[in-house]
């Protein structure tokens, strides 16, 4: 099943879609799971018209589509729009010191808190109560990695092995608005974390 959804999902173009629209275009491709609804209640037990189930169904789903198809994660990361530099002020050395310690929030998943001081950054996931904890070591001020240790999250666990690392290069602050670029699997994306405390 996640075989025919990540082949689904190479056959599209998405090149230029928003987000929206991506989203509505991958869900077309995960439709399949209800044609294999007989097979899924045969084979785990799990009725994809229960909600609970649905929801185990597409924590599966996902994370084999994390590990195992590169359009995938391709598509997720190329929808996040890259930060405007008219709106952001590039920054300096001096103003990435400002982003190395602090408790922030994911600005796309507003479930993702994530807490960082020089060497270690923890993601608290709100709705599961579950954390990631990854080791940080600074290559400069402005650009890192993230050496994954733990978590306690079966989907981070699902596509992130232990000593797995993602780049990270911090690239434009607009007031507490942190925008940075990363690097994982040779798959690039851009991101926007806002800084809640200190």
């Amino acid at each position: 099943m996640a075989t025919e959804i990540c082949d689904c999902i190479t056959k599209k173009d998405f090149t230029g879609l928003d987000s929206l629209t991506t989203a509505n275009e991958v869900s077309k491709c995960a439709a399949t799971i209800l044609y294999h609804s007989g097979e899924i209640k045969r084979k785990l037990n799990l009725d994809v018209l229960n909600e609970d189930d649905l929801e185990k169904i597409s924590i599966e789903v996902m994370s084999i589509s994390m590990r195992d198809c590169p359009a995938f994660v391709k598509i997720i990361a190329n929808s996040v729009p890259l930060p405007a530099t008219t709106e952001s002020t590039i920054i300096n050395t001096m103003q990435c010191d400002n982003a190395i310690e602090g408790t922030f929030v994911d600005q796309i998943d507003t479930n993702q808190i994530l807490v960082r001081s020089r060497t270690e950054q923890l993601i608290k996931f709100v709705d599961s109560g579950t954390t990631s904890r990854s080791e940080i070591k600074w290559i400069t001020p402005c650009k890192y990695k993230l050496i994954f240790k733990e978590s306690n999250n079966p989907l981070v666990n699902s596509f992130l092995t232990k000593n797995e690392v993602i780049e990270v290069e911090l690239t434009t602050i607009s007031g507490d608005t942190v925008s940075y670029n990363s690097s994982w699997r040779g798959i690039a994306y851009s991101g926007k974390m806002v800084k809640i405390r200190q």
